[in-house]
């Protein structure tokens, strides 16, 4: 991780994170939501490689949005534990990220902790129907909605 930062609505927190690979002069971008209501993760996503300075742009204004609220700087351990606990709540209360977020999983626990299956995530739901899949590791398996 190289920086990060979050930002808060009414009812919904933005952090935004900028990853470096070691070795790449690309960056990739990670956006994570979470809604204040229930404290739950609801959405991840992961840019493809960017050049370092439209990484850095996202980091300062990642929305047009001209109400969008201001984002501030977030410390590597703050960004691990809020992580960690929304991403609880969210599989807690039964709440399953889109299918896009499976794959971007691991690449955040191993961002933040060094091991890609760090975190017990909530489920995703899976591109062609209705099952969902667990990405407690990086191997998924399917399962039944509920």
């Amino acid at each position: 991780m190289e920086s990060a930062a979050a930002g808060a609505d009414d009812d919904t927190e933005m952090i935004v994170v900028v990853l470096a690979r070691p070795g790449s002069r690309d960056r990739q971008v990670l956006v994570l939501g979470i809604d204040l209501g229930t404290d739950a993760l609801m959405a991840c996503m992961l840019t493809p490689p960017l050049p370092r300075r439209e990484a850095e742009r996202l980091l300062r204004k990642p929305t047009n949005d001209a109400s969008a609220p201001p984002l501030a700087p977030l410390a590597t351990d703050e960004l691990a534990a809020r992580v960690i606990a929304t991403a609880a709540c969210a599989r807690d209360l039964g709440i399953a990220l889109g299918s896009d977020a499976a794959p971007v999983l691991p690449i955040i626990a191993r961002a933040l902790t060094g091991a890609g299956d760090a975190f017990v995530w909530p489920e995703t739901l899976a591109p062609w129907g209705r099952t969902t899949m667990s990405c407690r590791s990086s191997t998924a398996s399917s399962i039944p909605a509920s």
